[in-house]
């Protein structure tokens, strides 16, 4: 038979007090693991580490990285700050503060400065044919538009639930009535599709320009809202100035 030595009463403390040991050990290693938002960071900087050889200290790459990381969150949170997120263009408190800034560069240098208000027409009835996700394609179409028939100085924003502005520095009354009518054309002619059917739009502008007189955005703000309105008055599908 084989002989099983006996226990000692006395080994026993000592086996509890390993297996303590033991989770001790496992408790700080849990917690030293790396937090999962600083593991993409050590991920790329050992990727560069691994890429540039051993020329470049690791630790100078995890400081690039992080830098690099919060450039990308501070231009991040500017954009969701500043841009209108279904559209893409300008939100209503940026765009008023560009208009702002474009109407004293304007004085000061004596220049043409116009601005176009844009609805479309009929679009709570549209939505309510087509529903909330249609309409959203239509915005989305809508202000893709505007992009296509401006120039890359002008500024885009939306102002309401269908309303969109631009801001044109540079322009006339008079071309800014014809980049309107541009827009209306474009509109007018072309369809949006949403889910497999064709939506006709059409749209409503108002058109007005910086006068001598006008020492801030709200008296021209005034004037396009009056012209807009006009636009609708008349029968929409139209551009009107004031």
């Amino acid at each position: 038979m084989l002989a099983i030595p006996a226990v000692e009463r006395g080994d026993r403390p000592a086996r509890r007090h390993n297996c303590a040991t033991a989770g001790r050990v496992r408790r700080h290693a849990r917690h030293r693991r790396v937090p999962v938002g600083a593991r993409p960071v050590l991920f790329f900087a050992w990727s560069d580490y691994l890429l540039f050889g051993w020329s470049v200290p690791f630790a100078l790459l995890i400081v690039l990285r992080l830098a690099t990381l919060g450039f990308a969150l501070s231009v991040g949170y500017h954009l969701l700050k500043t841009t209108d997120a279904l559209t893409g263009v300008l939100n209503r408190r940026r765009l008023s503060e560009i208009a702002g800034l474009a109407v004293g560069e304007a004085r000061r240098q004596h220049r043409a400065l116009a601005m176009i208000a844009v609805d479309l027409d009929h679009f709570k009835r549209g939505n309510d044919q087509y529903g909330h996700a249609a309409g959203d394609d239509v915005l989305a179409a809508f202000a893709r538009v505007l992009r296509e028939q401006t120039q890359t100085q002008d500024v885009i924003g939306r102002i309401g639930g269908e309303d969109l502005a631009i801001v044109l520095p540079g322009t006339s009354l008079q071309a800014a009535r014809d980049v309107a009518e541009r827009i209306r054309t474009a509109l007018h002619a072309g369809r949006v599709t949403v889910e497999e059917s064709a939506i006709s739009v059409t749209v409503s502008l108002g058109v007005a320009a910086l006068r001598p007189g006008d020492e801030s955005p709200e008296n021209l703000l005034k004037r396009v809202d009056r012209a807009l309105y006009a636009a609708r008055r008349h029968g929409r599908d139209r551009v009107e100035a004031a």
